[in-house]
């Protein structure tokens, strides 16, 4: 989870690089619940660099002066506000394919020495390149309806990445502030008065002497 409540899944075999990460700072309630379908508390700046293999992000809807960018070899995508996939994979021989896939909101792709390309929801961009001595040369650039099956399991792993951050917070919850334990409430009876143990035993008195009459 970024600092802006973006959440980023990185799959296995991956490369990711955070370039640069600014979080303007705000006020928000002490370990509170993590919604990253709601908008940023505040301005953020976030650069990442895909060098390979993939990622599922959740980019939450960013306010004006914000930005969220990842940099691939073959270009970078620009997102104010989206659930996507980011694949990028490179063979020996230097042919690359670069494949984006938006479940909903916009993506924007700018291929190396072309210009932006708008993605949309339920769209998949391909891309294909050549890795050579003068760099990255672009093939290929097409769209495609993005399948049900992708469509799902992007939803499927952003959700999954914000239950694992909720679980988190409940943890640090529970740490911060253990139960404490039940209140005794218990009713005690009140001791007996003039018992033995209050009182000492009054010693008895001696009789007083008789007066002597009085005589010639």
């Amino acid at each position: 989870m970024l600092p802006n409540g973006s959440t980023v899944t990185l799959q296995e075999n991956s490369r990711l690089a955070l370039t640069r990460v600014r979080q303007t700072p705000f006020l928000a309630p002490d370990l509170a619940v993590f919604d990253n379908l709601k908008p940023e508390p505040a301005t953020s700046g976030t650069a990442l660099e895909l060098k390979s293999g993939g990622l599922v992000v959740q980019v939450r809807k960013l306010l004006a002066g914000s930005d969220f960018v990842i940099q691939t070899p073959v270009g970078p995508a620009s997102v104010h506000g989206a659930a996507f996939a980011l694949n990028y994979r490179e063979d020996p021989a230097g042919d690359t394919g670069c494949y984006l896939g938006t479940a909903n909101g916009v993506v924007v792709f700018t291929p190396a020495g072309g210009s932006p390309i708008e993605t949309t929801a339920n769209r998949l961009l391909e891309i294909r390149a050549r890795v050579g001595p003068a760099g990255i040369r672009v093939q290929h650039v097409q769209t495609h309806i993005l399948p049900e099956a992708d469509r799902e399991q992007i939803q499927r792993q952003n959700e999954t990445a914000r239950q694992d951050v909720n679980q988190v917070l409940m943890r640090a919850r529970a740490i911060r502030n253990p139960p404490q334990p039940p209140e005794d409430r218990t009713v005690r009876p009140e001791p007996p008065a003039n018992t033995p143990f209050d009182h000492k035993p009054v010693p008895p008195q001696k009789p007083e002497k008789p007066l002597k009459p009085d005589g010639p």
